[in-house]
């Protein structure tokens, strides 16, 4: 079985000087103190009198200044190898919460990918999402769930689009997803059964591969995330076979209160996600690796 990474914005903020913490940014922008990111977000909205997009652009620009070559961590250890630690980890596809571009930069500055392919179609919501990245034969495939900042619209933050993006995703699921780009009409449970996927988004993959999870804080306002976990035990309880494993690896970079971490620890391990400490500092790509077998 093939493994998949999910990258969050802890992992940009480990391998970048001065890359932007969410939590912090949108707590500038907002006259209340709340955890809840995409309470957060709509607070700020509502305070700067701003309509959706021009608020996720006064972000957009904050990330653009931060997500550099030249703004890679010289302390930090395997950015030059991150592309083989993938190859070697049978690893083809990184699902990220991330808009920027701090992935594909250290694959193509540092390990000479190149771009040959994209389905950026969606105007708002990332069900397909992604761009297609290759070196000598190895393709790896970055699907970009909460948007890209090449479009500001399929930035997601407040509840608006969390909510709308989660019923598509409950439609992929249930074998109802239709665009005019693209049509799923094969339940998933039908799909696990048969061992036959179509590809057409990231959301497979938390049923037909090894997920780790790295440098995401998982607040619980990431619906999308936690509907999934809670479906794919559903799912597999009903078929009563082998399944994949997902494994949540948390760091100091995470931005976890240390009695909130026990909490979702607990919590993830009810749905039967694995958790496991990993270092963080210039050993993060080394530690991550040393994880996923």
């Amino acid at each position: 079985m093939e493994n998949t990474l999910l990258l969050g914005n802890g992992f940009v903020r480990a391998l970048y000087e001065g890359a932007v913490n969410w939590r912090a940014l949108l707590k500038g922008k907002s006259a209340i103190e709340l955890d809840n990111l995409t309470l957060l977000y709509e607070a700020g909205r509502l305070a700067n009198g701003s309509e959706d997009d021009d608020f996720k652009r006064s972000m957009e620009d904050e990330l653009r200044k931060q997500i550099t070559e030249d703004k890679i961590k010289k302390s930090a250890e395997g950015v030059n190898d991150f592309g083989e630690y993938l190859r070697n980890c049978n690893i083809n596809n990184i699902i990220t919460t991330n808009m920027d571009e701090g992935i594909e930069t250290i694959l193509c500055t540092k390990n000479g990918y190149a771009l040959i392919g994209s389905d950026s179609a969606e105007k708002v919501y990332s069900i397909r999402r992604k761009i297609i990245l290759e070196k000598d034969g190895h393709n790896i495939t970055i699907w970009k769930i909460h948007g890209d900042i090449k479009n500001v619209k399929s930035i997601s933050f407040g509840f608006d689009q969390y909510v709308g993006r989660l019923s598509r995703i409950e439609q992929y699921v249930k074998g109802k997803y239709s665009s005019d780009k693209a049509n799923c009409s094969v339940p998933m449970i039908d799909k696990i059964k048969n061992n036959k996927f179509d590809g057409i988004s990231w959301i497979e993959l938390f049923f037909n591969s090894n997920i780790f999870i790295a440098g995401f804080g998982l607040d619980y306002s990431e619906i999308d995330l936690w509907w999934i976990l809670i479906k794919r035990c559903r799912i597999f309880e009903k078929l009563k076979g082998s399944k994949n494993r997902i494994v949540y690896l948390y760091s100091d970079f995470d931005c976890i209160s240390p009695d909130k971490l026990e909490e979702k620890r607990n919590v993830l391990l009810t749905f039967e996600v694995e958790n496991e400490y990993m270092m963080s500092g210039s050993k993060y790509i080394e530690s991550l690796f040393s994880h996923i077998k």
